[in-house]
């Protein structure tokens, strides 16, 4: 059966999903990457369980901790062509999401 959690990170939310992988589901943003290792703790979740991260779209408050995310779980992201451009360029249309320009 599916379960799915859902985690705040100030004003937006982010997803746990449980089937027969675990997906992360938008990274959420406004988190101070340290504190990323207790929000899984407190959903019963180990980094090394997440495989994948899913980001929906490139504003910054979906995509701000890609990076932290994936350095802390080692996770594959999965996104639009467009996002993953933006993500690799750090820009996500002056959103800082992941790169050079990324906190």
């Amino acid at each position: 059966m599916t379960e799915i959690k859902r985690f705040e990170t100030y004003f937006v939310n982010g997803y746990i999903v449980r089937d027969d992988k675990v997906i992360l589901f938008d990274t959420g943003a406004l988190f101070e990457p340290g504190q990323l290792p207790g929000v899984l703790e407190h959903m019963g979740v180990t980094p090394e369980e997440i495989e994948y991260i899913v980001i929906s779209h490139a504003h910054y408050d979906h995509c701000m901790l890609a990076k932290a995310w994936k350095e802390l779980t080692g996770a594959k992201i999965i996104c639009h062509e467009k996002t993953a451009e933006a993500l690799r360029d750090g820009n996500a249309k002056g959103r800082f999401a992941y790169g050079p320009k990324c906190h």
